[in-house]
């Protein structure tokens, strides 16, 4: 599991296929202190990922047709950053919510808006998960916990603070480019709750 606050980014430096998969490298830059081992699961842009080989400051991973299908790892380039976290510890702070790297699905940036130095990013979403989404609620983008402000039938808004902008990927996404969704699990949990309990009164 996750908080939802990233450390900072890492850069993808080759794509190859693996089966009808694809083995991932990536790179990251030393002013960034990560520790990673052989096995240590990361939070990819949101996707719990568990690392095959790291060597210095590179590590790769295997990504399975599952998660390409419901994923942005498809639309991953050379050169692209994505944002990183390792996984949660006994020790680790719960800052931001609880983030599980089991994405829900695949939104599109619908606009990223500067005042100042805080921004304001509207996300179109799939209207399978509306009963998931309310306003100050937890959401999780690209595997960044944030807090939802408003919410319409096709889209919601979180606000960034400069600290986001500065250390995740988010500062450079562009209207219409694909972002990975995770809704909070409380929310996923509760709702089927509330489903079964509605389904044993009707019978």
């Amino acid at each position: 599991m996750f908080t939802g606050l990233v450390q900072g980014v890492v850069k993808v430096i080759s794509i190859l296929p693996c089966g009808e998969g694809l083995t991932i490298n990536f790179e990251w830059d030393q002013s960034l202190k990560l520790v990673i081992n052989d096995g240590d699961s990361l939070s990819l842009n949101g996707i719990c990922s568990t690392v095959l080989k790291c060597n210095g400051t590179q590590f790769s991973v295997d990504y399975l047709p599952e998660t390409l299908a419901k994923t942005t790892v498809r639309d991953w380039r050379e050169g692209h950053v994505v944002n990183v976290e390792p996984c949660l510890t006994l020790e680790t702070p719960l800052g931001g919510h609880v983030v599980t790297g089991h994405v829900d699905g695949v939104g599109q940036v619908a606009s990223l808006s500067y005042s100042g130095d805080f921004a304001v990013l509207e996300v179109a979403y799939p209207s399978e998960f509306d009963q998931y989404l309310i306003s100050k609620g937890s959401i999780s983008i690209n595997g960044i916990s944030l807090t939802v402000v408003d919410v319409t039938d096709i889209s919601f808004t979180c606000h960034l603070i400069p600290h986001t902008i500065a250390n995740t990927s988010l500062s450079s996404c562009e209207s219409g480019q694909s972002v990975n969704l995770e809704f909070d699990m409380m929310a996923k949990y509760l709702y089927r709750f509330y489903e079964c309990s509605k389904g044993n009164k009707d019978e």
